[in-house]
């Protein structure tokens, strides 16, 4: 199984965990006490977050990650908002075809980013969300 970075909140610091295999996870959140766990925003997590979702219900930990089309695996999801992205990576790969040099091309970075709230997962830790989080999210799941 590829090495999977998840981040361990808690309260002061985060610890950073690199897991060869989620099997010894619980052990290594327990070390650290954490009080959440979240995903690193990397390409390899998209195949994993369903295992790693799993594990955090087992842990009875809020679990936020990057990955919109999976708002029912954790209370939270925030990263960039991937169709905008997409979306110009057309206009991006338009602008090559057309004659600009792709070296000359500047890397672009993500210009909006997306909070989607799952207030019922969130419910079922005994997480209360506070009505200005509400108000700022794209999306609430009631």
């Amino acid at each position: 199984m590829a090495k999977l970075l998840l981040q361990l909140a808690h309260a002061q610091r985060t610890a950073r965990v690199a897991w060869s295999s989620l099997a010894t996870s619980g052990m290594q959140v327990f070390k650290v006490r954490a009080q959440a766990m979240f995903t690193a925003p990397m390409t390899s997590n998209y195949q994993k977050p369903d295992l790693m979702a799993i594990e955090a219900r087992r842990l009875r930990l809020p679990f936020v990650h990057d990955i919109p089309q999976r708002t029912n695996d954790g209370v939270a999801v925030y990263g960039p908002d991937f169709e905008d992205i997409f979306r110009r990576a057309g206009h991006y790969t338009a602008r090559i075809l057309k004659g600009k040099k792709p070296a000359r091309r500047a890397i672009e970075e993500p210009r909006s980013f997306q909070l989607i709230l799952n207030l019922a997962k969130a419910g079922a830790l005994g997480i209360t969300t506070p009505q200005s989080v509400r108000l700022r999210a794209d999306q609430v799941i009631e």
